[in-house]
């Protein structure tokens, strides 16, 4: 089966990162594969998936973080017209790598390479989510908004790399020295909220959701905020610190949480406010006034 690497350029700021993507390019060639690096222009990466459906590429490598595979399957998806969809690899090769943790994807780029050209792979269905607003539809597997988007943006970096992972390092550190950027994550988003057709209030701290069991979420970002730990304002509930870290505890080890407006799984969920509102799909940011997540579809990932 032909294989086709994308490879997003952001994602290899590191010196580390550009002899990786060499090495893997010459794999995949000498195997008859395609190697493609995807610019930041709007419809290049379009342009690639075109010229993979036309020259037959059955498994997709994206070589970047969370962000760059949540472009190449919304590419994919959008440009699909009916065709069969191909397999797809993920690559530990950006800032972001929570997707490759949860799927246990190889820590090594070069050797899931040689994995996947020696066909020593696992494949598993793997949903992905339909994020629907006003002027675009986006899939991938996590949605977050709330203290998860607050805290991908005051990390973000456009540019990747280092910087970004040390910015996301120093969280712990900020979060003990201050209050005020604890309670800039905590900040409320304002929007009207609907889960599964239930309304569940205008304020609310953080909504995830997700098509697959998910425990990757390794550090407790709440822990060190002793003052606002006495309560926290969910919707139209107040509750102990210590429930809150019950449900958030549900959540990274894939159980389904019922208390306020916490839920995990493939569930229907509508937002809608007057004023822009920020979220995130698998990492990468985004912002409208009105959005439906559901299931999308499914996909076949290999891992390897």
């Amino acid at each position: 089966m032909k294989i086709g690497l994308i490879t997003n350029g952001h994602a290899e700021g590191t010196f580390s990162g550009r002899v990786n993507t060499r090495e893997i390019e010459k794999l995949i060639i000498f195997n008859g594969g395609i190697s493609r690096h995807s610019r930041d222009y709007s419809g290049h990466l379009d342009e690639i998936v075109s010229e993979f459906y036309s020259s037959s590429v059955g498994v997709v490598v994206s070589n970047g973080g969370d962000g760059t595979f949540q472009k190449v399957i919304t590419s994919y998806i959008r440009n699909n017209r009916g065709r069969t969809l191909p397999k797809f690899v993920i690559l530990r090769s950006g800032s972001m790598n929570i997707l490759a943790d949860a799927f246990d994807c190889s820590k090594y780029p070069k050797k899931a390479i040689v994995n996947l050209t020696q066909s020593k792979v696992q494949g598993f269905d793997l949903g992905i989510l339909k994020v629907s607003s006003k002027d675009e539809v986006n899939y991938g597997t996590l949605f977050a908004s709330g203290a998860i988007y607050n805290f991908v943006k005051e990390q973000d970096n456009p540019h990747g790399g280092r910087k970004t992972r040390t910015k996301a390092g120093l969280f712990i550190v900020k979060s003990l020295l201050s209050n005020s950027f604890a309670e800039s994550l905590l900040e409320p988003t304002i929007s009207e909220l609907y889960v599964d057709g239930e309304y569940r209030g205008k304020e609310h701290t953080s909504i995830l959701a997700s098509t697959y069991k998910i425990n990757i979420l390794k550090i407790k970002p709440f822990h060190w905020m002793p003052e606002l730990c006495k309560g926290f304002y969910q919707g139209d509930n107040n509750f102990r610190a210590k429930e809150y870290f019950s449900n958030f505890l549900n959540f990274t080890l894939g159980n389904r949480v019922e208390t306020c407006n916490y839920k995990i799984g493939t569930n229907h969920i509508y937002m809608r406010s007057d004023k822009e509102f920020g979220y995130t799909l698998d990492g990468e940011l985004f912002t409208s006034k009105e959005i439906n997540v559901e299931e999308g579809t499914k996909i076949e990932l290999l891992r390897c």
